[in-house]
């Protein structure tokens, strides 16, 4: 039996192991920032689109295609079409944050298609 493989896959096994365990704790920390970072925007941007569609539940739904990063709040009735009215959906904006104790820049990025 090859002594080396035995010590490596040995290594390799409890460095996975060590990794798994920290790999929970990392991801348990990432998704309370995401959350945090969800509830520090104070301040969402509102404004009104006009959407061609001949029902309100075609403009809301025409709304939430051509601005996936804004809520639909109401909608009403005009000459040619419905006004939309939409506000900024903090899930999707982003978020910075320096940690005074260690420097660190911790961010929360938003990538559009």
């Amino acid at each position: 039996m090859n002594e080396e493989l035995v010590d490596i896959t040995r290594n390799l096994g409890a460095s996975y192991t060590e990794a798994k365990k920290w790999d929970g704790s990392k991801n348990e920390f990432r998704k309370k920032f995401f959350e945090i970072a969800k509830q520090s925007h104070e301040i969402l941007a509102e404004k009104i689109i006009l959407v061609n569609a001949k029902s309100l539940a075609d403009a809301i739904s025409m709304a939430e295609k051509l601005y996936p990063g804004w809520t639909p709040l109401s909608a009403t009735q005009v000459d040619n079409g419905f006004d939309v009215r939409v506000r900024e959906n903090p899930e999707y904006k982003p978020f910075t944050f320096v940690n005074p104790e260690d420097g660190m820049v911790y961010q929360k990025q938003v990538v559009g298609g």
